[in-house]
């Protein structure tokens, strides 16, 4: 078979290979190197044929649900690296290293996302300034404004 024909790798046994190296730990990019097509290409076909993204997926998905599988079954046997591992991201509101309560996390996400409004605020209207010419002084300010309530809006 020609490498890096899209054709011949949407064949059902092309895919079930690309489902296999996926499973095996093979990253998107080491695929596409086996395979024998570019990064580029490869992001492309996962855009443009389901059936490719699909198998992609699902091999990324089998292989997470082995290693779930193992980590369970250590954690389960009693090894206790895993099992602080399982539960603290599993059960993150009752096993984590914080000290913080339920609301005061939700309170520090909130202000999280006003900081990243705010900075998308000031990211605009630092490129509008340098859009616009000094001649349109009053247009810039108008602008500006105009950004100051759109950010706070979506801050809100």
């Amino acid at each position: 078979m020609a490498k890096g024909k899209y054709h011949d790798w949407l064949k059902p046994e092309n895919l079930h290979l690309i489902r296999s190296l996926r499973r095996d730990g093979l990253t998107i990019d080491q695929v596409a190197k086996y395979i024998g097509i570019s990064q580029d290409t490869i992001y492309r076909w996962i855009k443009d044929f389901p059936e490719f993204s699909e198998a992609i997926k699902t091999g990324k998905r089998q292989a997470n649900a082995i290693i779930e599988n193992r980590l369970f079954q250590k954690a389960a046997s009693g090894n206790m690296t895993a099992i602080i591992f399982y539960l603290k991201n599993n059960w993150r509101d009752k096993y984590n290293d914080s000290t913080l309560g339920p609301e005061e996390r939700k309170m520090i996400q909130a202000k999280m996302r006003k900081l990243e409004a705010d900075t998308r605020v000031s990211e605009a209207k630092a490129k509008l300034a340098d859009q616009v010419s000094s001649q349109n002084n009053a247009e810039l300010e108008r602008m500006l404004k105009l950004l100051e309530i759109e950010g706070t809006e979506d801050g809100d």
